[in-house]
């Protein structure tokens, strides 16, 4: 089992290029949060654990099928859960430039979310 990034062109560009595609759908739920008036000028924290709770008690599924995405897997192998994927993908700058400069939909969540997050 590698984690995608740490892997060699012929793997990790064709992996990443269908991560692209494959996040859209995962991220527009997880942007979907209801916020009011009273949260929005509670600051980030409130905002933050709308997403955080979207994460991982409205959608567990899909958050963990999207982070068993960033690895590659040999036969019989399982993807390690979303914490310790998570770990190993904020811990990797090559991940974490990806996903900041490549993603349009992370731009317009970072874009949507940041004010509320400030």
């Amino acid at each position: 089992m590698r984690f995608i990034f740490d892997c060699e062109d012929e793997v990790c560009l064709p992996a990443a290029y269908r991560l692209v595609d494959e996040i859209k759908p995962f991220i527009e739920k997880m942007k979907s949060v209801d916020v009011g008036e009273d949260e929005k000028n509670s600051g980030r924290k409130a905002m933050l654990k709308k997403v955080i709770k979207n994460m991982m008690v409205k959608y567990p599924s899909d958050t963990g099928k999207m982070f068993a995405k960033l690895w590659v897997l040999e036969d019989g192998e399982k993807a390690p859960n979303t914490f310790k994927t998570m770990s190993v993908l904020f811990s990797n700058e090559v991940a974490i430039d990806f996903f900041t400069s490549c993603l349009p939909s992370l731009l317009q969540l970072s874009k949507e979310v940041s004010p509320l997050l400030n």
